[in-house]
């Protein structure tokens, strides 16, 4: 499904992202099916922060996020939610990044 919707997107010219089909989901997914774990992020709605460098930065949040994976089918976590962690729990407090 993720896959046909990615072509679909694509061939569109669109931004591939989950489009949130099961966003709602609450059933047992169906057999042979191994799910993923996903944060269900804010769909509308404006992000606000203060960069230390650019000062205040805001992205509205359909324009940016979507309901990302932290867990794979097999259960591990995928980078981007392992590398929040560790950071927390080294005590990280500043993030340098290249534009």
């Amino acid at each position: 499904e993720l896959e046909e919707l990615r072509a679909k997107q694509e061939a569109a010219k669109e931004r591939p992202r989950y489009d949130g089909r099961y966003r709602e989901f609450t059933g047992t997914p169906p057999q042979g099916i191994e799910p993923v774990v996903r944060i269900k992020a804010p769909q509308s709605g404006e992000i606000v922060f203060e960069d230390g460098v650019k000062g205040e930065v805001r992205f509205k949040a359909e324009d940016i996020m979507d309901d990302f994976i932290i867990a794979r089918s097999d259960g591990t976590p995928t980078y981007n939610f392992t590398v929040v962690i560790d950071d927390a729990l080294m005590g990280v407090s500043d993030v340098i990044r290249g534009d």
